[in-house]
């Protein structure tokens, strides 16, 4: 076989269930000139078996054994260094992918000569079957719609919000990467987010399509995100140390400080709502101290104002207890003790029009949302889910020939829930919440 144009990398640990159905979905593509590196990393299950018998019928697939468990990022480094591809792709064994979505992307890349190409995925229920997609923000998008490629430079300050911490949803030079010395990192979780992030803040030509291609699988057993601990947390600041680092050497830091910043701090955050409570104090010293080796003095380090004040809470928590009562990982709170005027601008533009206000999503993000706003008295007149269990939250049909303004918790959301709220109702507004109040982007550029 001559140099494939592609080499797609998968990691593979104890995924026997899914294994075949991620390497199918490649196999398949209407795209022939690829090969697959599958790296077997001491998989006690019959992942091993499985990969031999899909290789015995197909030359493109290379099987690297691990004699010892070493990690997926340890793994995706094997198969790195092994692939020969022009570009680069890296699948989870318990994903799959759209058919056609590699001859797309290959294409895209060679007509603008990328770095990075940068898609959008759906998260897939593997216990409801249920596809849900996730797009780039509505405001990036527009920030770059005028262009097919835009640098590091051209992101307006939004780096780390822009070109996202997971590998599986980009298409990469393999002689950029070579290039750069990027590497993925030796931990346990997160050990893509140095590599996708410092890929980003380095590439100069970057594009986005508006596809979702790639198939996120959840709620399977030995997923890591299933088991959230305080080791997350502290990969998290492992991540952030390491990218820091690698950002200062390479004279990137201070460009891309705000948004590293907000960035990593959220990540570390939401993580730490897991820590046991038998071993908070060990944790939380260890997590704290790795915070302030990142972030420093927060004066004008953050996005928006009252990160300042969420950062100082969080370095000077003294039990436990004093975490959970104080919800520090709620940042909602935050906004509305010491950014009200934002949320205040909300009320205003629902009573200049007459429209009624309507929270859409009701998971963890909208918890909390919620909780703040019982704290701060701010009424809401609905709150709306799709999976709607009780009284206090109702289907979207609520909404039908209504004037309302909707409030998304989530950025990657705004797309799709725009479509389904016009739909009801063409006199509905979309407000990108995260945008606005965590990025400190403009009121007017997140409604929709």
């Amino acid at each position: 076989m001559s140099q494939p144009q592609i080499s797609v990398i998968v990691p593979v640990y104890k995924k026997e269930l899914y294994v075949e159905q991620c390497i199918k979905s490649i196999l398949n593509q209407p795209f022939k000139d690829f090969e697959i590196i599958c790296v077997d990393d001491h998989s006690p299950d019959r992942c091993g078996e499985i990969l031999k018998r899909l290789a015995a019928g197909d030359s493109r697939i290379h099987i690297i054994t691990n004699e010892a468990n070493k990690g997926a990022g340890i793994s995706r480094n094997i198969g790195l260094r092994k692939a020969l591809g022009k570009y680069v792709l890296f699948m989870d064994a318990d994903d799959f992918c759209e058919s056609g979505f590699m001859e797309k992307a290959y294409r895209y890349c060679e007509a603008a000569q990328l770095d990075i190409l940068i898609y959008d995925y759906c998260t897939y229920d593997n216990c409801l079957g249920d596809k849900v997609e996730r797009h780039m923000p509505l405001v990036f998008r527009q920030m770059l719609e005028s262009r097919k490629v835009f640098s590091d430079e051209e992101r307006h300050g939004f780096s780390f919000q822009i070109c996202t911490a997971s590998s599986w949803i980009k298409m990469y030079n393999r002689q950029f990467i070579v290039d750069h010395n990027i590497t993925f990192q030796d931990i346990s979780s997160g050990n893509d987010m140095l590599f996708n992030q410092l890929a980003g803040v380095c590439a100069k030509r970057i594009g986005y399509a508006n596809c979702c291609w790639i198939n996120y699988r959840f709620n399977t057993s030995y997923q890591i995100t299933s088991a959230r601990s305080a080791e997350h947390a502290l990969n998290d600041v492992k991540a952030g140390i390491a990218l820091k680092s690698e950002m200062e050497k390479r004279g990137l830091y201070e460009t891309n400080k705000r948004s590293f910043h907000t960035w990593i701090y959220t990540t570390i955050v939401s993580d730490m709502e897991t820590i046991n409570p038998n071993t908070w104090e060990t944790d939380y010293i260890r997590i704290k101290e790795g915070v302030k080796t990142i972030i420093g003095n927060c004066q004008d380090t953050f996005f928006v104002p009252h990160f300042d004040y969420w950062y100082k809470d969080l370095m000077n928590l003294t039990s436990y207890d004093e975490m959970i009562r104080e919800n520090i990982s709620n940042e909602y709170l935050y906004i509305f003790k010491y950014e009200k005027e934002k949320i205040m601008k909300i009320k205003e533009y629902a009573n200049k029009f007459d429209y009624k206000i309507a929270l859409w999503g009701y998971g963890r993000n909208g918890k909390k949302f919620y909780q703040a706003c019982k704290e701060f008295d701010f009424v809401l007149d609905w709150i709306i889910d799709k999976s709607a269990n009780n009284n206090n939250v109702l289907p979207p049909d609520i909404l039908k020939n209504e004037k309302c303004i909707v409030l998304v918790t989530s950025a990657s959301l705004v797309a799709d829930i725009s479509i389904e709220a016009r739909a009801l109702s063409a006199h509905c507004k979309v407000i990108d919440m995260q945008s606005y109040l965590s990025y400190g982007i403009k009121f007017e550029k997140c409604v929709f």
